[in-house]
């Protein structure tokens, strides 16, 4: 898909399941066991406590808080969409619906609310979901780098920010095409964690450069790499997906920019990044880099100062890459490699208005209730059950 660049104008110069069937669950399932709600403490943050270790990131109430943040800032880049693949359409008709990695289930819930027809499932390895929900939202405690188990396959399988925490993409991509219906849709919504410049105002040597690159060197000590968004277009092809394709997003990472609309997300973006800054690599650098919490915490001091410096024009890029399981086999020809917008700086000169994401009709974030329904159980997936019962 081709894809025009977006150029971003700086202001003027500043001084500063159905794993389990609904009407079936049984007492065992319905009910979370003590020891997945007995979080992990460490430093000041708690951690999921099902595979203990294996994902960096705190469950607290500042991170869900944040994650929640996220998704609104998320929205408004696509214009209040969910999503690019075409199961997000208003008018569309889905079915089973899978969100990987679910966090406080904010997606999952908006999803169940625009297709109250569908039947939506979040994963995650932290039971941190809200009671009530829509009725026909459902979250399970499972780890995806696991094998896949769910007795019927998917019309649509979402995931969002979920690098740094696959261990095998093949094998994540294998799952998801294995668990979709013929014609089904696998979108994966991500994020570049190298800060990019158009003109050239971030320097590399700066405290927020050597932060990105110590995330980076921990994450691929601990197994969990963060990797080329763009590429997983081919490995998705690789896999067998057809009409895959890859768009591209800017967030500044302050409000730098002259346009309002990347004003606003620069704003929200260095809110949202300055709280995930700790969140990011406390955990990383104390256990794999074998920092001290004080040393982290200083750190950040220099690192949360840059991204708050408008001088620095830099954006984060984000990306949604899309692909469609066939529908028959003659259908699996591998189709032409989609192609990735150009990410070459323009001219100083260049008097290009910026292509802005579209609003979701506001200027601020929308309220993160959502109506209370029955009741929603979280329950542990066969596997995490199973774990359980051997410790």
């Amino acid at each position: 898909m081709h894809q025009p660049p977006q150029v971003i104008v700086a202001e003027d110069a500043q001084t500063d399941d159905d794993r389990s069937e609904i009407e079936s669950i049984a007492t065992s399932s319905t009910s979370i066991s003590s020891s997945i709600l007995d979080y992990r403490i460490e430093n000041g943050r708690t951690y999921h406590r099902y595979k203990d270790g294996k994902y960096v990131l705190p469950n607290d109430e500042s991170e869900s808080d944040r994650l929640d943040m996220q998704h609104e800032i998320f929205l408004y880049t696509i214009g209040g969409r969910l999503g690019q693949a075409p199961s997000c359409d208003k008018e569309a008709r889905v079915g089973r619906v899978l969100d990987v990695g679910t966090g406080t289930g904010i997606w999952a819930i908006d999803f169940g609310e625009l297709h109250p027809e569908a039947e939506v499932y979040g994963v995650d390895l932290s039971p941190i979901q809200p009671e009530f929900t829509p009725p026909n939202v459902r979250f399970e405690i499972d780890d995806v780098d696991e094998d896949w188990t769910y007795s019927q396959p998917f019309d649509y399988i979402h995931s969002r920010f979920m690098t740094g925490a696959i261990t095998d993409w093949r094998k994540f991509f294998r799952s998801a095409y294995d668990n979709l219906n013929p014609g089904g849709w696998f979108e994966v919504q991500d994020a570049d964690i190298n800060p990019q410049s158009d003109d050239n105002t971030f320097p590399k040597d700066c405290a927020l450069a050597e932060y990105v690159n110590l995330l980076q060197e921990g994450a691929t000590m601990a197994g969990c790499d963060y990797v080329d968004i763009p590429g997983l277009s081919c490995l998705m092809e690789e896999v067998g997906f057809t009409d895959v394709s890859v768009q591209m997003f800017k967030w500044p990472i302050n409000p730098w920019a002259k346009d309002p609309k990347y004003k606003t997300l620069g704003l929200w973006t260095q809110d949202n990044f300055s709280s995930a800054l700790h969140a990011l690599c406390m955990a990383l650098f104390t256990r794999v880099l074998e920092w001290t919490q004080e040393e982290v915490e200083v750190f950040l001091i220099n690192v949360r100062n840059d991204v708050k410096n408008t001088n620095y024009h830099a954006y984060f890029r984000i990306y949604c890459v899309v692909g469609r399981k066939p529908e028959t086999q003659a259908e699996k020809t591998p189709a032409a490699p989609p192609q990735i917008p150009s990410l070459a700086a323009p001219a100083a000169t260049s008097p290009t208005s910026p292509a802005t994401p579209a609003t979701a009709g506001s200027t601020s974030p929308k309220s993160l209730k959502s109506p209370q329904s029955p009741k929603s159980p979280v329950t542990p997936s066969k596997a995490a059950t199973a774990a359980q019962e051997k410790s």
